[in-house]
């Protein structure tokens, strides 16, 4: 018979941790509604790393980085309808064989063009790549590790100040019954607890 203890696979727990599940969710949605194939690699690297350390989103940072990923697809989405009136605008612009007429009238028909969407365009596709390439450089393969683990579990416990509150409201919320009766078993396991949720 083995002695020894085994500890449990922490992999269930951490796969289906609400955060990661939201941020498998929201780089998903994210993938589902676009065509571009820029944004589509850099969403790529991202669910990637995800699936690589699904801890990654057990820090904030991790979780701001998702967040910041999923709204700068957002504002792409805009900004690329923009940068194709402005390419359009450009091609039209340099097109020798043109009559300048018919270039007018084609440039009136592109309506009202943003001509820097194109750089402000790149700029938001450069700060994507960035923050999937920052989350994939802070994938760790080994994120089963055990003490890397515990060090999570400790940045999730709760401040001391809210630990104190805790205490005092479970302290204040036994009081009367504690002024009453206070070697009540009941009693007793609830003032024990206060004490050691906060001595």
């Amino acid at each position: 018979m083995n002695t020894t203890t085994t500890q449990a696979d922490p992999a269930p727990a951490v796969h289906t941790h609400p955060e990661v599940r939201r941020a498998h969710q929201v780089l998903q949605r994210a993938l589902d509604g676009c065509a571009d194939e820029r944004v589509r690699e850099a969403l790529t690297r991202a669910a990637a790393a995800l699936r690589t350390d699904p801890t990654l989103v057990l820090e904030v940072d991790g979780q701001r980085t998702v967040d910041l990923i999923a709204e700068l697809v957002r504002q792409l989405k805009p900004l690329g309808r923009q940068a194709v009136l402005a390419r359009a605008h450009a091609r039209l612009l340099a097109a020798p064989d043109l009559a300048e007429a018919d270039r007018q009238r084609q440039i009136a028909q592109l309506g009202k063009v943003d001509l820097s969407a194109v750089d402000r365009e790149e700029e938001v596709l450069e700060r994507l790549r960035a923050r999937a390439l920052a989350l994939a450089g802070r994938a760790r393969a080994d994120w089963r590790d055990p003490e890397h683990l515990r060090r999570l579990a400790l940045q999730m416990l709760p401040p001391e100040q809210e630990l104190e509150e805790i205490a005092w409201a479970l302290r204040r919320s036994v009081s009367a019954a504690a002024a009453l009766a206070p070697d009540a078993p009941e009693v007793r396991r609830l003032l024990t607890l206060a004490e050691q949720i906060h001595p």
